[in-house]
């Protein structure tokens, strides 16, 4: 999984509109694609029938995806990890720096601590 794309980065400034041309589309935020295509699609074909569809959708329990070929890799950590990042709600999502304060990382955070506490002792 990439976390990140910096190909076409930008600063960010508040209440500044960006353009949905940022970023490659496999690293657009959720939020970014909807309002691009889905408004356009809605202006199109309208709402009624949208909403309809949209609240017969429910929301996937993340262990759903978990397969033979994968589940080494799960943990309780990651499950929750991947389902505070993805949301569709920016404010909701884990910024960056949170992420990296998630359980999930405490291995390295703790590997990282000692190492350098053995560095500091030499």
């Amino acid at each position: 999984m990439r976390l990140i794309d910096w190909g076409l980065a930008e600063f960010y400034h508040p209440a500044q509109e960006y353009n949905v041309r940022v970023a490659s589309r496999y690293f657009k935020g959720p939020e970014l694609l909807v309002d691009y295509q889905l408004v356009r699609i809605a202006k199109v074909l309208g709402t009624d029938e949208l909403f309809g569809y949209l609240h017969k959708q429910t929301r996937k329990r993340w262990e759903q995806f978990v397969q033979t070929e994968n589940q080494h890799l799960v943990t309780p950590e990651s499950l929750d990890l991947l389902d505070k990042l993805l949301r569709y709600d920016h404010q909701q999502r884990l910024t960056a720096a949170e992420a990296m304060q998630h359980p999930y990382f405490y291995p390295v955070l703790n590997e990282q601590t000692i190492s350098n506490t053995d560095t500091k002792a030499i």
